[in-house]
């Protein structure tokens, strides 16, 4: 028999059609898919069982390009939980499949640490990188649209949100959130509140507990002191941590309903608390009851491979099934070739293939015959992703449970889909205050100038990304025509010159963007020179010994005032943090202080408009008492959360950017004719992390109409 070229879609869609990997000839070589996932220890959850019976049912279907699959394992639950080493030893496996040239896809890893670890030598090997598992948000923000990432669960930003539509369906008016300090446990503590707060629903306390903390009764007692919440929504991060919250919570606030995200990773947790676990409910990633196309997946399972499917089984086999289709639409490409592959085949919308043996027949067939590609399904649901965040599944299926005699009972099913997407939501509460709000009747007195304070107010290679928007903002007011005597710039201008710097005498806000630290830069002040006082000062006016140089805006200018760095529940921080997230403790501006300032301003005549624009953890808070005419303030996140990092370089571990920095620099850049309102819309669509907030829009004076550009023309 002659020799037949595999890479032909006819010859492979006629053996998918037969069902057979040889036909006759010399068996072809299996098709590799390395596994990067737990087989045994307690954090071994079937996946080598779900990925087996995926690969059967592929295999049964003629396998992809009339090749068998093979699955080559590396077994993660070698590594003993809690490990330190353990990133280590993950990426010690990963290499062996990095260096294999026989092996395109790998399916793992089970945690979002190693992960995200694991991620760029993926993207610099041209390997796609599939986790059935790993749902936090922080994936797409550091690897937005590399496409050799992919994932086929839902983000936990999705199941928060369901989370909260479940409390407010039981009645609860007030939540309150604890959650531990991890990348596993982050999305929850980013998104609930936010999410309450779209619900109305009141959040009484948002609390994360110090890293490698053990001891949860004080966090508890804290969460307790601003009064006991109808839910107490608790994120632990281990089986030790979980137990601690649990019994705290029901001897601190017996009162409050315990809600939990998924409990798939304490093995053992509710049979061990007895009666204490009663009536704790939940929101889990499950396989839905009855599927769009084909048999119910849990059923199948079940009669297939002997018992019920375990936790992520139905996320696990799409995995593989994902990893099929996409090698097969592939034919043999890698790199970006496989990349696009993949892309097609979950933006596809042709005939719907189901996620069984009959289906996946169809669907390679279909791929291989290079018509037109099929809608797939898979056991989770419709593999659709959105648009706006590659990364981040549009439609699931989540199981509603309770616990009872120390056991999860299910409830029914709850389901995602593109319509309540959380990533394709607009800020509707927060626009529709903005635009109902009655005006105050501010009319701005004739225009003649305009002014701009740019601050980063924290330094070093750490905070490279605070720095690297400043000078952003700079650049951008500087090449709209702004002269260095009408702005102010704080920087510590540490970080262009600096020894750990890998690009020297160079500052970018994305990679392989221009130099934004050029030798015409004028830096006014350092942060370390500088008090809150010393800040607000200059804001105002006022020219002091430490300020010689300030706003000296009139009632006729408009004023610009962007502050980047650390921030937290005091206010915003003047200097640098000792951790990346929330700022507790040091010299602060505080929100009263920083409204009284800006009223101090408008009643001295000092400004017609002024657009502040604060990007930092907890900036929402910078908000409280801001009620002065004129005056208008926009955050990178709500008073209850923290602002995030964005542009990722893997190779250097350096963000060099802020998310909202970026986003609204880039907005004010490519259409400074959009209204305040519009710009802010805009922002919000495109931060990923944290939810941006607008306000005193009403009392600011026609935001719907005057434009970003209209202020920041000098």
């Amino acid at each position: 028999m002659p020799h037949i070229a595999l890479g032909s879609a006819g010859v492979a869609a006629l053996l998918v059609a037969f069902g057979c990997a040889g036909c006759g000839g010399e068996e072809q070589p299996p098709i590799k898919i390395g596994v990067l996932l737990p087989v045994t220890g307690e954090a071994a959850l079937g996946y080598d069982e779900s990925l087996s019976f995926a690969r059967d049912e592929i295999n049964r279907a003629g396998g992809v390009r009339g090749r068998r699959v093979e699955l080559v394992f590396q077994d993660t639950g070698t590594i003993p939980p809690g490990a330190l080493d353990a990133p280590r030893r993950v990426w010690e496996m990963a290499k062996t499949f990095l260096a294999d040239p026989d092996i395109d896809v790998v399916i793992g890893t089970d945690s979002d640490d190693t992960t995200f670890g694991i991620t760029p030598s993926f993207i610099k090997a041209g390997k796609v990188l599939i986790t059935p598992v790993a749902a936090g948000t922080h994936l797409s923000r550091a690897f937005p649209d590399s496409g050799y990432l992919r994932r086929t669960i839902p983000s936990d930003a999705a199941r928060a949100e369901l989370m909260l539509l479940a409390a407010q369906r039981s009645g609860a008016q007030t939540v309150s959130v604890l959650a531990t300090s991890s990348l596993r446990t982050a999305s929850f503590f980013d998104w609930l509140p936010y999410h309450a707060e779209q619900l109305g629903l009141a959040v009484n306390m948002s609390l994360r507990t110090s890293p490698g903390d053990p001891d949860c009764e004080n966090a508890i007692e804290q969460v307790a002191s601003y009064g006991t919440p109808d839910v107490l929504f608790l994120i632990p991060d281990t089986t030790a941590q979980a137990d601690c919250m649990i019994r705290q919570a029901r001897e601190v606030m017996p009162t409050a309903q315990l809600f939990m995200n998924d409990p798939s990773f304490f093995p053992g947790l509710f049979q061990s608390l007895g009666p204490l676990g009663d009536g704790i409910v939940g929101v889990s990633s499950e396989a839905p009851l009855e599927a769009p196309a084909g048999p119910p997946f849990e059923q199948t399972y079940e009669t297939r491979v002997g018992h019920a499917a375990p936790p992520f089984a139905a996320n696990t086999f799409d995995a593989l099934a994902l990893a099929a289709y996409g090698l097969q639409r592939a034919d043999g490409g890698t790199g970006a070739q496989l990349v696009a592959a993949f892309d097609d085949v979950v933006k596809a919308r042709g005939e719907v293939t189901g996620w069984d043996h009959d289906g996946m027949a169809r669907a390679l067939g279909l791929i291989a015959s290079g018509g037109d590609l099929p809608d797939v399904t898979g056991a989770t649901g419709k593999l659709s992703f959105s648009e706006r965040r590659p990364l981040e599944l549009t439609s699931a299926t989540f199981g509603h449970w309770h616990v009872e005699g120390g056991v999860q009972t299910w409830d029914g099913a709850l389901s995602l889909d593109a319509e309540n997407s959380p990533f394709e939501q607009p800020p509707a509460p927060a626009l529709q205050s903005l635009v109902e709000e009655e005006p105050t009747g501010y009319v701005p007195a004739e225009r003649k100038a305009a002014w701009a304070f740019i601050a980063a107010f924290s330094g070093g290679m750490d905070n490279y990304r605070h720095q690297a928007d400043a000078l952003e903002m700079y650049q951008l007011l500087k090449a709209r025509g702004f002269d260095d005597d009408h702005i102010i710039l704080v920087l510590a201008d540490d970080i262009a010159n600096a020894g750990a710097n890998p690009d020297p005498g160079s500052v970018t806000s994305e990679l392989g963007g221009p130099n934004l630290r050029t030798a015409d830069v004028e830096v006014d002040y350092h942060p370390a020179d500088l008090t809150p006082g010393d800040v607000l000062a200059i804001l105002e006016g006022n020219k002091t010994i430490q300020t010689p140089k300030v706003i000296e805006s009139t009632a006729n200018d408009d004023v610009f005032v962007y502050w980047v760095g650390h921030g937290g529940d005091t206010g915003v921080l003047l200097g640098d943090s000792a951790n990346q997230g929330e700022a507790v403790a040091g010299p602060f501006i505080t929100p009263w202080a920083f409204a009284a300032a800006i009223d101090d301003k408008f009643q001295a005549g000092g400004y017609r408009q002024l657009v502040a624009v604060l990007d930092s953890c907890h900036s929402g808070t910078m908000g409280q008492g801001l009620v002065t005419p004129g005056a208008l303030l926009i955050t990178g996140a709500t008073a209850s959360e923290d602002s995030y990092a964005t542009n990722y370089d893997p190779s250097t571990n350096i963000w060099h950017a802020d998310g909202f920095s970026s986003a609204i620099a880039r907005h004010i850049a490519d259409t400074p004719d959009l209204s305040i309102v519009d710009l802010y819309a805009k922002t919000y669509l495109d931060v990923q992390g944290s939810h941006p907030r607008l306000y005193n829009g009403g009392r600011f004076g026609q935001a719907s109409t005057v434009t970003i550009g209209s202020i920041l023309t000098p």
